[in-house]
């Protein structure tokens, strides 16, 4: 998982800091920081992302427009914007659970034919949040996209199948199979009509 929530405070993390529109002034920012924003035309527009300079150099921050409103999930964009590294914001997320959520989904990266992870962040979770939630939740999402994005020569219904069938001994859940002819003994013959022709059975795939 490129970006790596973090319960305990990480020392040396650099801050993101949340800038409405036109709210460069009101952040709360060094006076450095803010000339740097302006110098670079930016304004707290929303989903932007600006990577500003500390001493001698170095990395010292980030800031990410959030425009009229912060929408959490739009933070998601900061997996992808943020120099590999230890970050945090420098104040709570209106929504931090969603907020938390949104930057794990977005690092996500479809790996199956051997494209790398790319970089990899850790961020510290903002209070309150339920890490091991916010994990089970991106766990689902990374799995159905992972599932979506195979192509169809790689995801047959046999492959589906086995894909559930993995998830289900992973939870303890029980899963049942009803495919081929017997569909239309079972009265599913649609699920028959659109999969008959295809090389791999059509089935109908239960978890529980």
């Amino acid at each position: 998982m490129p970006v790596e929530l973090v319960e305990k405070k990480l020392p040396g993390a650099l801050p993101v800091h949340l800038v409405a529109r036109d709210g460069l002034d009101a952040a709360g920012l060094a006076p450095a920081a803010v000339a740097w924003a302006r110098a670079n035309g930016f304004s707290g527009e929303a989903g932007r992302t600006l990577v500003v300079p500390g001493e001698n150099g170095a990395l010292g921050g980030a800031l990410f427009g959030i425009g009229d409103g912060e929408g959490a999930l739009a933070l998601g964009a900061l997996s992808k914007a943020l120099p590999e590294g230890d970050w945090h914001f420098a104040s709570t997320p209106a929504e931090p659970e969603l907020a938390a959520i949104a930057l794990v989904l977005g690092g996500y990266v479809f790996t199956r034919y051997g494209k790398k992870p790319g970089k990899r962040l850790r961020f510290g979770l903002p209070s309150g949040v339920d890490a091991g939630r916010v994990r089970r939740i991106a766990d689902g999402v990374f799995l159905t996209r992972d599932l979506v994005n195979t192509p169809t020569s790689d995801m047959g219904p046999e492959d589906l199948e086995q894909a559930v069938r993995t998830l289900a001994g992973a939870h303890n859940a029980e899963v049942s199979v009803v495919k081929g002819d017997d569909l239309l003994k079972q009265n599913f013959p649609m699920i028959h009509a659109v999969g008959r022709a295809a090389a791999g059975a059509p089935r109908l795939i239960d978890m529980r």
